[in-house]
């Protein structure tokens, strides 16, 4: 799933906040779903070097991978192998 980004709002002179950030559902249990946000301006900084927190409404993990100045992918986990991810969304804020 790709969500697209025009603009983070910002908070403050290095961190930019996004709300509710569409997921998908698993697809089954123990099934893990990779989100790509991508920022359409490429407003973060080069080399990935910024730090993304997530914020779920869910009970599941979360880590990110693929980052770079464009965006990075969300990657959600539940956190007991016996659940599903329900479809739903997530916060993101990113800091450097």
């Amino acid at each position: 799933m790709s969500n697209i980004i025009p603009t983070f709002q910002r908070t403050n002179g290095s961190s930019w906040v996004q709300y509710s950030v569409a997921n998908p559902a698993g697809g089954s249990a123990g099934a893990s779903v990779a989100v790509s946000v991508t920022c359409q301006d490429s407003v973060l900084p080069p080399s990935g070097q910024y730090t993304v927190d997530i914020e779920l409404g869910q009970d599941a993990t979360w880590y990110i991978t693929g980052k770079s100045s464009a965006g990075f992918t969300v990657n959600l986990q539940p956190r007991l192998a016996s659940a599903t991810l329900a479809a739903g969304v997530f916060n993101a804020r990113v800091t450097w």
